[in-house]
């Protein structure tokens, strides 16, 4: 009778399976390297809601770091940002228009993703799914199928919507056509195959397409630091709106757009 007993493992030893999970557990664990600038001015109610959007669906705990940067800081300003332990902070006496105050939150994130907000940007979906959409923008855009990932929801996008005027009639201003996502979802793709993709890689249900087809917006986004230094932070020319400004500069570009067709942001103004 043979005596071989094939290779010995050690006695704590787990099955491959329980390995895979076990790292799975660890990538939903770990912050993931983003940074989120939020821009805030003169807002309060809608600041303090927005904040506590973002602490009650796990954003915080999803990303590395955090920067909020104050147009007109106040007192107030500052003691809710205390109120939600954000202690990284810029600020500005003055309005500095909203380029520049990106271009700045930018510059100082630490991270290598940026994930940029505005105040009145809610988050409606569940801890669990921001890792999820988030991980997956972060994967898309580090293998190289996109560069500008947008983080609107699709549906409960709140109010307004520009490119609602274009529902039915989506090549009447084909810049936008991504957006009309918020009403074909997937099936965007479908109609137009010839411009725009989907992909459900990393469980992300993307749109994306060239820029062309798929404009620059200030509303959410994530997308790496350097991509955004080098490509939009020069349109910035100091005025109120930075997507006139790029407008077509990034028509032009050839750039990489996706668009998550479920999202993470409603539209939610309390003041003003």
């Amino acid at each position: 009778m043979d005596n071989y007993e094939g290779v010995r493992q050690p006695l704590d030893a787990k099955p491959p399976h329980l390995i895979n999970f076990q790292r799975q557990q660890e990538q939903n664990i770990k912050p993931l390297p983003i940074t989120v600038g939020i821009l805030s001015w003169a807002s309060h109610s809608t600041l303090r809601n927005t904040l506590q959007s973002y602490k009650d669906n796990g954003l915080f705990e999803a990303v590395q770091e955090v920067i909020i940067f104050f147009q007109e800081v106040s007192e107030t300003d500052l003691a809710i940002a205390e109120e939600f332990g954000i202690t990284n902070i810029i600020s500005s006496e003055t309005n500095i228009g909203i380029g520049p105050a990106i271009v700045s939150l930018v510059e100082q994130a630490r991270c290598p993703y940026v994930l940029f907000l505005e105040m009145d940007w809610v988050l409606i979906e569940s801890a669990h799914t921001v890792k999820t959409i988030l991980n997956g923008a972060v994967n898309l855009i580090e293998q190289g199928d996109v560069d500008f990932y947008r983080l609107r929801h699709g549906f409960h996008y709140g109010e307004p919507l520009y490119t609602k005027q274009f529902r039915g009639r989506e090549l009447d201003s084909p810049e936008h056509l991504i957006e009309q996502v918020h009403f074909l979802g997937r099936s965007l793709a479908d109609k137009f195959p010839d411009l725009i993709k989907y992909t459900d890689q990393f469980n992300t249900g993307t749109v994306y397409g060239d820029s062309r087809y798929c404009n620059y917006s200030n509303n959410p986004f994530i997308c790496k630091k350097e991509f955004y230094l080098k490509h939009v932070a020069p349109a910035d020319k100091g005025g109120i709106s930075l997507e006139g400004e790029i407008r077509k500069v990034w028509q032009e570009a050839g750039h990489k757009v996706g668009y998550n067709t479920i999202g993470l942001f409603k539209h939610e103004r309390l003041d003003r």
